[in-house]
């Protein structure tokens, strides 16, 4: 959950084994995102979780081509490296000292 008085977006992934990664970044991601990544899960992680919170900041959602628009260094996101995870807030303009305050993982009962 992410509260401002102006719209926010936020995406949480943890790290876990990406199917075909370097074909999701090729299909989903722009020739620099692509590069950014290279072989580093943080870094598409940064880039994957920079991309849905940019579209739920602006309502667009699925509608909107992922490889259309470039993420990097845009100064209305910041990501965070997580104990686990990578989380990216997306907005008009983000304060310098956003921190999360609480991250929770539900682990589903076995």
């Amino acid at each position: 959950l992410a509260v401002g008085e102006s719209p926010v977006g936020v995406d949480v992934e943890c790290f876990r084994k990406v199917r075909n990664e370097e074909a999701l970044a090729k299909r989903y991601f722009t020739p620099e995102e692509v590069a950014f990544a290279g072989n580093s899960q943080e870094r598409f992680l940064q880039i994957w979780t920079s991309k849905e919170a940019r579209i739920k900041w602006d309502g667009s959602g699925l509608r909107t081509r992922l490889n259309s628009f470039c993420v990097l260094a845009d100064p209305m996101a910041k990501t965070w490296r997580l104990p686990g995870a990578v989380m990216t807030l997306w907005a008009q303009e983000p304060p310098e000292n956003w921190e999360p305050v609480e991250i929770c993982k539900i682990v589903p009962q076995l």
